[in-house]
């Protein structure tokens, strides 16, 4: 039995194999022990229209793996990115490529976040509809509503249900108000999703669909490392990944449109990416603000009688003005809790408040979260009510 086994394990890697890819001499050693970065690859191709630009073809989301305190959080690298190549001019990230393959984008991308990357994932959109089929129905969180290039909205803003019948539309759609961000959070949502759900069965039907998805995925990963990576994060939830999209914006120079990142920011959530903190969480924002003077709308959002009460007690004794507590109006439940701002003058409020009730992911509520206070908290479920404390 051993031995067939072996031989089945060996065809599947041979199967998962990289092919024609010049990633393998790029990959190295994180140099932390337990802790490895993963670069996945989408090409997204299929179902962008060829009318688009080449860089919409392309997505790239970075992993931290901690084995140690089996935690991922990613990082969504814009494929428009501007980087130097070898040659000193610039260009957009997947144009790297032309300079060496796979290879160059893994190397690129590691020397801008300034870590080893030791594996690489690829696939395209194919293999990531199979994988949604497979998980039947997934919980995603959108920041934005989805359309198709009709322009007719597919999936609304918030928390909805990815399927194999929209899933084209979530991971291609490009018609993004809020543009970069917004599409980076959707894909991020969707992959934060399906990890766990891949990972629910365990055992030879966990190998058998391994066995299912070898014709969609390429990766320098054994499946001996496969079904580690498995064993060790079994039990990993969506809300345990924390997830930023490099921020910046668009600058357009000869009609070419370049993501360039804002430096202070970027740095900060680096700084944390690489630490393995929540990228999306960042403390220190170098600002003074009057505390009295910004209010919140707190909102539960996870069904548990009590906790906007207790939420909206911690920010009053922290010295917030809270001027509602309610349940949300959509009456369901969701899977994080947000802090959502307008103007982002409150970022830096909004980040105080995160520390000050210990969860939240801070965002742009855009024309997606209508209030009239300065911040709006919506708890999810991860947030509750400490043990030690009183309904």
């Amino acid at each position: 039995v051993a031995a067939a086994t072996a031989i089945f394990y060996g065809i599947l890697t041979a199967e998962y194999a990289l092919k024609s890819s010049t990633a393998t001499s790029a990959l190295k050693p994180s140099g932390e022990s337990g802790i490895n970065y993963v670069l996945c690859e989408a090409d997204l191709s299929a179902g962008i229209d060829p009318e688009e630009d080449s860089y919409r073809n392309h997505a790239y989301i970075l992993l931290r793996v901690d084995e140690n305190k089996r935690i991922i959080h990613m990082i969504y690298v814009p494929s428009n990115l501007r980087v130097t190549l070898s040659n000193n001019n610039r260009y957009q990230l997947w144009q790297a490529s032309s300079f060496g393959g796979d290879a160059a984008i893994i190397n690129t991308i590691s020397t801008y976040v300034g870590v080893n990357i030791s594996h690489y994932v690829k696939t395209n959109l194919e293999g990531l509809a199979y994988l949604a089929k497979l998980s039947g129905s997934l919980a995603v969180t959108l920041f934005e509503e989805v359309t198709d290039d009709k322009g007719n909205v597919v999936i609304p803003a918030g928390n909805q249900i990815a399927t194999a019948e929209n899933i084209e539309a979530l991971l291609c759609c490009t018609d993004y108000a809020k543009g970069t961000n917004s599409q980076a959070q959707n894909l991020m949502s969707f992959t934060a999703s399906v990890i766990p759900r891949m990972l629910e069965i365990s055992g030879v039907p966990f190998i058998l669909r391994l066995d299912e998805l070898s014709k969609y995925f390429e990766t320098d990963l054994t499946i001996y490392d496969i079904i580690r990576y498995a064993n060790e994060f079994r039990s990993i939830a969506a809300i345990d990944m924390g997830r930023a999209c490099i921020p910046g914006s668009i600058v357009t120079t000869n009609n070419i449109d370049y993501y360039v990142a804002t430096t202070n920011e970027w740095s900060r959530i680096k700084e944390r990416f690489v630490a393995g903190l929540d990228p999306s969480y960042v403390q220190d924002i170098d600002q003074d603000f009057d505390r009295a003077s910004i209010t919140i709308d707190v909102r539960n959002a996870n069904s548990t009688e009590g906790v906007a009460a207790y939420c909206a007690q911690v920010l009053r004794e922290a010295g917030f003005t809270v001027s509602n507590v309610a349940n949300v109006e959509d009456g369901v439940n969701y899977p994080e809790t947000l802090v959502v701002y307008h103007d982002e003058q409150y970022i830096a409020a909004g980040q105080a408040v995160i520390n000050t009730i210990g969860a939240g992911r801070l965002i742009n509520g855009g024309d997606d979260y209508r209030f009239d206070t300065t911040l709006y908290i919506a708890l999810g479920v991860d947030y509750y009510i400490p043990s030690n404390k009183d309904n």
